[in-house]
Order: structure tokens, then C-alpha cells, then sequence
């Protein structure tokens, strides 16, 4: 598990939300990885979101510890006031040594 924070900002439009988020968390190499990004997600059903984000990553993990942009595809399951979201970080060579599929939540307020 790797914990960590962030604030996501939604402004849905007709059949999409475009989003930004911030946040930290504990990577799996045990470093903290901070990120930003910006994307939109699809209402592909009443609770289905399909979409994608470019991120600006900086973690010691990855990339040799600089900062870069990554474009990543997101998916995400929305109820009313929560949302489960799924990433998929592909192995790049001298990026990220590893496929990563990663899953967080995001609390709504109202």
C-alpha cells in the first residue's frame, strides 16, 4: 500500500469533467513522488469515466529523480459524493522499471 494526499478540482461540462489534481504519496521505492496534472474523463455510463491526464511526476523512484510529464490513461467509478479511480504507468526504459496500476479514491464535498 502506498498512502498518500491529494485535491482533485472537476468541472464537468456535457458528457465530460475535465479535471486537475495535486498530491503526494510514498512510492513503492519507499520515496515520496509528488504530482500535478490535468485531464478529462468521458461519461461512458451513469457511473463510468474514461479518460486520460497529463501529469507532471517528481519522485527519486523515477526517471533519476527529475521531473517529467507523463500522458496517462484513467478510469474512474463514480457514486454520488466517491469515486474509485484506476492509472496504468507502463515500464519506459529509464523511466519506470515496472508496469504500475495504481487505485485511489476521491471524496466529494458537497
Amino acid at each position: 500500500m502506498n498512502p498518500g494526499l491529494g485535491l482533485r478540482w472537476r468541472g464537468p461540462r456535457a458528457g465530460w469533467d475535465w479535471i486537475a489534481d495535486a498530491g503526494f504519496y510514498r512510492d513503492s521505492g519507499r520515496n515520496v513522488a509528488k504530482l500535478a496534472g490535468a485531464g478529462a474523463l468521458w461519461h461512458a455510463s451513469d457511473g463510468l469515466r474514461l479518460g486520460g491526464a497529463l501529469v507532471l511526476l517528481k519522485s527519486r523512484t523515477y526517471n533519476g529523480g527529475q521531473a517529467f510529464i507523463a500522458p496517462l490513461p484513467v478510469a474512474a467509478y463514480e457514486w454520488r459524493a466517491f469515486s474509485l479511480n484506476m492509472v496504468y504507468l507502463p515500464k519506459v526504459h529509464e523511466v519506470n522499471d515496472i508496469n504500475t496500476l495504481g487505485f485511489w479514491a476521491t471524496i466529494w464535498l458537497r
